[in-house]
C-alpha cells in the first residue's frame, strides 16, 4: 500500500540519518545537536505530509466503498487543497449523475410495471430462458388461469401443455 511504502521510506531515512549523526556527535557536539533539531523538524514534516496524503485516499475510499454499495447519497466536501478538491468535484458530481440516472430509471421501471398492469391486452413476460416472470391481469382473465401457478415456470414444458 502506498500508505506503507511512505512510512517505510521515512522510517529508513531518518535511521540512516541517526546513524549518521552519530558520527558527528564524535567529532562535534554543535554539529550534533544542529542535526538532532533537523531530524526532529523533519519528521514533524513528515507526519503533517503523510495525514495530507492519506486523509484524502481515505475520503476517497469511503466513496468506492458507497459506490460498491450502490449508496449516491455519499458526497464530500471540499477540503482546501486544490487537486483534491478537484477530485472531489469529480466525484460529487459522477455522484449526482448516477443518482439522477437512478431515479430516472426507478421512474420509468415503475411506469413501464403500470402500463403492463393496467394494459388493455395480455401480456406474458419472459426472461432468457423462457421461464415465466410477469403475466399481466388482461392475459390471466383471457387464459383463465391464475398467475401463481405459472409463474417461474417454463413456456415449452408446463404453460401451454396445460392450456391444450
Amino acid at each position: 500500500k502506498l500508505r506503507t511504502k511512505y512510512l517505510l521510506f521515512v522510517i529508513i531515512l531518518h535511521l540512516i540519518t541517526l546513524v549518521l549523526t552519530y558520527f558527528i556527535f564524535e567529532k562535534n557536539k554543535v554539529f550534533f545537536i544542529v542535526s538532532e533539531v533537523f531530524i526532529i523538524i523533519s519528521l514533524v514534516i513528515s507526519w503533517n505530509l503523510y495525514l495530507q496524503l492519506i486523509k484524502p485516499l481515505k475520503s476517497l475510499m469511503q466513496g468506492v466503498d458507497a459506490i460498491k454499495d450502490r449508496d449516491f447519497n455519499v458526497k464530500f466536501l471540499p477540503t482546501g487543497k486544490h487537486e483534491v478538491d478537484q477530485l472531489i468535484g469529480v466525484y460529487n458530481d459522477m455522484i449526482d449523475h448516477l443518482r439522477t440516472e437512478r431515479t430516472l430509471q426507478e421512474e420509468q421501471h415503475f411506469f413501464l410495471e403500470k402500463l403492463i398492469y393496467t394494459s388493455p391486452t395480455g401480456i406474458i413476460i419472459l426472461d432468457y430462458d423462457e421461464n415465466i416472470k410477469q403475466i399481466n391481469p388482461k392475459a390471466t382473465q383471457i387464459l383463465a388461469i391464475d398467475e401463481k401457478d405459472f409463474i417461474n415456470s417454463s413456456v415449452d414444458k408446463g404453460f401451454f401443455s396445460v392450456l391444450l
